[in-house]
C-alpha cells in the first residue's frame, strides 16, 4: 500500500496504543480532506464538554438539577436553524425500506443487551441469559444472512472490512487493559 509510511527496520509494534496510532495513521490519504471537519468538531466538542459541566454545575447549584434538561432546547433550536440553512438538500433516492434488516438487527440487539442485564440477577448459566444470548446471535446471523441478499444493504455490510476496525480492535485492548489494571491494582 502506497499510502502508509514505511516501518523503520527491526522496529515492531507492540504496544496496544502503539495499534492506535497505526490506525489512525493508515486512512490518511483518504481523509485528509475532511482534516478541517474533524478540526472543527473537535474544537465544539471539546469547548461543549467544558462548557457544559461549568454552566451545569451552576444551574444545578442556583436553579435546579432539572435546568439541565433544558440547556439542549436552545442550542437544539439554534442547530435546527443552522441545518436549514447551511446544509444542501442531497438529492432523493428511490428504494425501500428494509424491515427484516431492522427487526433483526433491533431484536437481537435487544435480546444481547437483556442477556447482559439479567445476568446480574440471575447468573450467566440461567437458562434465560443464555436463551437470551442464543435468540440475539440468532437475530444477528439473520441480519448478516438478509443484508447479503439485499439489493441496499446498510451500509459496510457488505464490505469486507471495515475502516475503523483496527481503531475499534485497538480500543477493545485499551479498555480491556484499564480493566485488568483495576482488578489487579
Amino acid at each position: 500500500m502506497a499510502h502508509r509510511r514505511p516501518r523503520r527496520a527491526g522496529r515492531r509494534r507492540r504496544h496496544p496504543r502503539a495499534v492506535v496510532a497505526g490506525a489512525a495513521d493508515s486512512n490518511l490519504p483518504r481523509w485528509a480532506a475532511a482534516g478541517p471537519a474533524v478540526a472543527a468538531y473537535s474544537a465544539v466538542a471539546g469547548i461543549g464538554a467544558s462548557l457544559g459541566l461549568v454552566i451545569g454545575g451552576v444551574l444545578a447549584d442556583e436553579v435546579s438539577w432539572r435546568a439541565g434538561f433544558f440547556l439542549n432546547v436552545p442550542i437544539g433550536i439554534a442547530m435546527v436553524l443552522a441545518a436549514r440553512r447551511f446544509i444542501i438538500e442531497t438529492g432523493h433516492h428511490g428504494g425501500r425500506f428494509d424491515l427484516s434488516g431492522a427487526l433483526c438487527a433491533t431484536l437481537g440487539m435487544i435480546a444481547l443487551v437483556f442477556g447482559i442485564v439479567n445476568s446480574t440477577d440471575v447468573g450467566w448459566t440461567a437458562p434465560i441469559t443464555v436463551g437470551a444470548f442464543i435468540a440475539g446471535a440468532a437475530f444477528l446471523a439473520g441480519l448478516v444472512l438478509n443484508e447479503a441478499r439485499a439489493g441496499q444493504p446498510i451500509p459496510c455490510a457488505r464490505r469486507r472490512t471495515v475502516p475503523y476496525r483496527r481503531l475499534g480492535g485497538a480500543m477493545v485492548i485499551l479498555a480491556a487493559e484499564e480493566r485488568l489494571k483495576e482488578i489487579e491494582g
